[in-house]
């Protein structure tokens, strides 16, 4: 079976900035930690049209997170390793559950939140580093 990829509404599940402050040479700067949630989701099963069957969707949410300075809006972002799934399964065909499936990662908000801030602190010694190597313009 076919993977179908879904990018699902950005107001649902893309987690709120994680935002630090760190002391770099005595000035303090503002480092934001974004969190992108893409989808994947996987029909199973079949359903012919004339007899029942049963059919599901399979998804996988993915977790990503990229850093950068607060106020740095035209530069890249640098991805943090470490991303983190989130699996789940409806009944009923991928194309009609996306609503659902959008409401399931929502209410794992507060799983991709902790998810953040975790990498956001794991990132620090990265990031002091970046900071000490390159100045400001290395952190992304």
């Amino acid at each position: 079976m076919s993977m179908m990829i879904v990018i699902l509404a950005a107001a649902l599940t893309q987690p709120e900035p994680h935002r630090i402050t760190v002391d770099h040479g005595g000035k303090a700067l503002e480092v934001v930690y974004r969190g992108e949630v893409t989808t994947r989701t996987r029909p199973v099963g079949s359903a012919p049209p004339t007899r029942s069957g049963h059919v599901r969707c399979d998804w996988t949410a993915t977790v990503r997170v990229h850093r950068q300075l607060a106020g740095d809006g035209a530069a890249a972002a640098h991805p943090v390793a470490g991303e983190r799934r989130i699996k789940g399964s409806r009944a009923g065909d991928c194309i009609t559950n996306r609503a659902a499936i959008r409401r399931d990662i929502a209410a794992r908000s507060a799983e991709v939140q902790t998810h953040v801030a975790a990498l956001a602190a794991e990132d620090r010694p990265a990031l002091m580093a970046a900071l000490t190597a390159g100045g400001q313009r290395e952190v992304h």
